[in-house]
């Protein structure tokens, strides 16, 4: 269709029953799980042939599902003149067909250019926004765009490409969220004889052919190249993305279930993973359960880990290398647990008094104190339980509270023979350099009364004279 020109039916009928693509489209619907009777479909409507004959299909399907249908058109700017045009035209036709629409402006260059986007980018994050923020609006909302089979081509070429992984080549999924692509078992020629043969129009956007863009030189220029080798290579590229999406939905599961086990604390300043489960599993689950930890610091402030950056902080599970990830990450193998951390410096410790029988939580640590029976205390003392240490109650002075270490700490640790810095007694026991300054340590009015994982001060020891004790352990 000319792209500065329209002529809409004076009455658009909807699809005749038993239409393959109205039937293909409302058994996607069904499939999604996310649509149920009352549901209103919101049909992201640009004015291109997609969209168009998305929502044409979808109308079609009212008369047939007890579901609503409305419109949603978002002005870019990129193209003045003709966004005009587009409102003008998408107006027109929701008005033929009794769809309510939705419209509203974004200026996407000035966007772009503020926040250092692409026009690709900004855009994209423009109508995500705007038809969000419009299905909340409407309540009991889902979103249908007009994706189809070509863009999955295009989009599977174009990250293999650029790079990807499983994950990447999953490309452009039916169901996320509360978006759903109905469209995806579908041709672009068989929505464009749908809408001739239904007598719709649709408008041209010009800056589809403009080939700075990669999409456009991968849908005008490589696959038609390809098609030469394989006519249909359209297919076997959206074939690969579902089978990379079962895939990589395999690998979600077994990580997650990874996670489960060798999780064993997080905060947004850390994560810390048993080291000996981890290990123990593929290297597929374990670079898996390095983004996802990687993904739960970083939250959508950094773009996703590169495969060398995950290999190389997969790495440090094996060789206990001090392994720099990204900026401000860490990862780094510390005895038996492994680190990713937001940075060299933790978080400052509040303070707090360690009661008997309140846990107290610090950073990724939950402590606790209790008191034992007298006919217990040797024998837990001796026990060498590790994040356990037993002290004499009557040998503290003052409530006991928990707070870092300080640069100039000395402790006489029991049954060693000098004084040392807290610093030197960590370095001693192969404590790494970073999880030295996530080591907190119990006081009294005293000082240091014991170092987590060290062990007590000889001062608190347990002795055959000792008549009441404290368990203090971190877990």
């Amino acid at each position: 269709m000319d792209a500065m020109t329209w002529t809409l039916p004076e009455a658009i009928e909807p699809s005749p029953k038993g239409d393959l693509l109205v039937e293909r489209v409302g058994s996607a619907l069904v499939e999604s799980g996310i649509v149920s009777p009352g549901t209103t479909v919101l049909v992201a409507l640009s004015g291109g042939g997609d969209s168009v004959a998305l929502l044409h299909l979808i109308w079609s399907l009212v008369t047939a599902k007890p579901i609503r249908v409305a419109a949603a058109h978002l002005n870019h700017r990129i193209r003045p003149i003709e966004a005009e045009r587009d409102v003008e035209f998408v107006r027109e036709l929701c008005d033929r067909i009794k769809v309510p629409l939705y419209v509203d402006v974004v200026d996407v260059p000035a966007r772009a250019q503020k926040h250092k986007f692409s026009i690709e980018e900004a855009g994209r994050e423009a109508r995500m926004a705007f038809l969000e923020r419009t299905a909340d609006e409407i309540g009991d909302c889902v979103i249908v765009t007009g994706h189809h089979m070509d863009d999955q081509a295009e989009t599977v070429l174009m990250r293999a490409v650029r790079g990807t992984g499983i994950g990447g080549l999953s490309a452009i999924p039916m169901v996320r969220g509360p978006y759903i692509r109905p469209l995806l078992g579908s041709r672009r020629h068989e929505l464009q004889d749908y809408l001739k043969r239904m007598g719709v129009p649709w408008r041209e956007d010009l800056t589809n052919a403009d080939e700075t863009y990669l999409r456009n030189r991968v849908r005008t220029r490589w696959l038609p190249l390809l098609a030469e080798e394989n006519p249909k290579v359209v297919e076997a590229l959206s074939t690969l993305a579902v089978q990379a999406n079962e895939t990589d939905s395999v690998i979600e599961h077994e990580a997650s279930r990874v996670w489960k086990k060798c999780c064993q604390g997080l905060d947004q300043f850390r994560v810390v993973l048993d080291a000996k489960v981890l290990i123990r599993y593929p290297l597929g689950t374990r670079q898996r359960t390095v983004r996802r930890a990687w993904r739960h610091l970083a939250g959508g402030d950094e773009q996703p880990l590169t495969y060398r950056e995950t290999a190389r902080m997969t790495r440090s599970l094996e060789s206990a290398e001090y392994c720099v990830g990204r900026g401000r990450f860490r990862a780094q193998l510390s005895r038996t647990r492994w680190m990713v951390t937001l940075d060299h410096a933790p978080p400052p410790i509040e303070g707090g008094s360690l009661v008997t029988g309140t846990p107290l939580e610090v950073w990724w640590r939950r402590i606790l104190a209790r008191t034992v029976e007298p006919s217990d205390i040797l024998s837990l003392s001796e026990s060498q339980w590790p994040g356990m240490s037993v002290i004499d109650a009557d040998r503290v002075n003052g409530p006991l509270s928990v707070c870092p270490w300080n640069a100039g700490d000395k402790v006489l640790l029991a049954d060693r023979s000098a004084t040392k810095s807290v610093a030197r007694l960590l370095s001693d026991a192969g404590v790494s350099r970073l999880e030295r300054l996530w080591t907190p340590i119990v006081s009294d009015s005293d000082g240091i009364v014991l170092i987590f994982g060290l062990g007590e001060a000889e001062r608190v020891k347990v002795t055959d004279k000792t008549r009441r004790g404290i368990v203090v352990s971190s877990v």
